[in-house]
């Protein structure tokens, strides 16, 4: 029987010429890498990240490439092999039926020689087995890499989908805030508007009450009444003028446009107040 032997310059030749295969133009390494460069220039990564995964991706698919180039050249080897082992043995089957006269005199020499037959096709499946569990640790180190390449792009997605919420969150507590001095300032203005309404409703009972006053005993007092009316009326026109001045003033003072209609009634009441020179 043939030893199993690989032809190490064949396998070279058959690996060269897989890998040309491979990737070749329209193959699946051509169009994986079109792919990846197409879909690369849609994304908004920054350029550093972009040369990172795609230096991960192409080292891992080159070393991907290598072994499976490798490893079916070393398949057509060893198929090689095997054929010719197998046509070594049709020929001794051949060799031993011409022979069977002499069979009992070589039967220990074939029986050695088919031992150290089994024994290389052995050392050759050994062989074949360490190469397929180098080729498993190949394939798991490449999926370790991906699932980190993978990993580190989430959490750079996590950490981007944080900031904006982070932002939003700024936002809407300025846009409550600037809602709650509005609602601030309006109060104030309101506060405002009715202490002068109810400045001028007193203001009203009070002159009603007067007048009633005044009207019942007018027949017996007629000039001291008129005096009185005259000076009360001056000194409501003061307390009057007092009032809205204040709330001028208030106006004035928290940074509130004061309306020209009691801005009017203020100056109107100065001058009625104002002796006339």
């Amino acid at each position: 029987m043939a030893n199993l032997d690989l032809d190490t310059s064949k396998l070279v030749d058959d690996y060269k010429q897989i890998e040309a295969t491979i990737i070749s133009e329209n193959s699946i390494f051509d169009k994986t890498i079109k792919y990846l460069e197409s879909s690369f220039n849609d994304k908004s990564l920054a350029p550093k990240d972009k040369i990172t995964i795609q230096s991960n991706l192409m080292s891992s698919m080159a070393v991907n490439l290598t072994a499976k180039a490798l490893e079916i050249a070393l398949n057509l080897q060893q198929t090689k092999n095997q054929l010719e082992l197998a046509n070594g043995e049709l020929e001794l089957k051949k060799e031993q039926t011409k022979n069977q006269i002499e069979l009992a005199k070589q039967e220990l020499a074939l029986k050695q020689q088919q031992t150290n037959s089994q024994i290389e096709l052995a050392k050759a499946e050994i062989e074949q087995t360490k190469n397929q569990i180098e080729l498993s640790k190949a394939e798991l180190e490449l999926k370790s890499n991906q699932t980190k390449s993978q990993i580190e792009l989430a959490n750079s997605q996590i950490e981007l989908s944080k900031q904006e919420l982070a932002l939003k969150q700024q936002q809407t507590n300025s846009q409550i805030e600037l809602a709650n001095k509005e609602l601030e300032l309006k109060k104030e203005q309101t506060k405002s508007q009715i202490e002068l309404a109810k400045a001028e409703i007193e203001f009203n009972k009070a002159r009603t009450a007067l007048v009633t006053a005044q009207t019942a005993t007018e027949t017996q007092k007629k000039n001291a009444v008129i005096r009185e009316i005259a000076s009360y009326d001056d000194q409501q026109r003061i307390k009057e003028a007092e009032i809205i001045t204040n709330a001028v003033f208030g106006y004035a003072s928290g940074g509130v446009a004061v309306p020209g209609e009691l801005s009017s009634k203020m100056l109107d009441l100065i001058d009625k107040i104002t002796p006339n020179s």
